[in-house]
């Protein structure tokens, strides 16, 4: 397959399967006799794992660590440790993040709640502190 096709099948640039042919990522494609980089049917599979974990916002580094060019074999324990482990992380994120919006929520309720007097300009419900205004 030509690095325009697989490009297109990927739904990223050909100058983004040259970046990952560079790191290392996706084999290097044999080039035909006229030139064009023609990808292999391994070299395929890989790409598309890895632009899967890249829009599933898989850092360069993680992926390196798979090695997934020599690590026939274990290719799948390894990816299910590094499926679980980032799992565990976004799971982590949205619990803080639900704490932060769950505070946010309760302290816009207040201010809404509070009386608001004519000429004051009172977040002290906010706050959640006693009222000095």
């Amino acid at each position: 397959m030509k690095i325009g096709d697989l490009a297109k099948k990927l739904g990223v640039s050909t100058k983004t399967i040259r970046y990952y042919e560079t790191l290392g990522l996706i084999p290097e494609a044999q080039r035909a006799e006229n030139g064009y980089r023609s990808f292999s049917t391994s070299a395929i599979a890989t790409a598309q794992l890895v632009s899967t974990l890249r829009k599933l916002k898989f850092s360069i580094d993680d992926i390196k660590a798979l090695d997934i060019n020599n690590n026939t074999g274990q290719l799948r324990q390894v990816l299910e440790r590094v499926l679980d482990k980032k799992r565990s992380e976004i799971a982590l994120d949205i619990a803080i993040l639900q704490g932060q919006l769950d505070e946010l929520d309760s302290r816009y309720l207040l201010l809404l709640q509070s009386p608001k007097n004519e000429g004051t300009d009172c977040i002290c419900a906010f706050l959640n502190i006693s009222c000095r205004c």
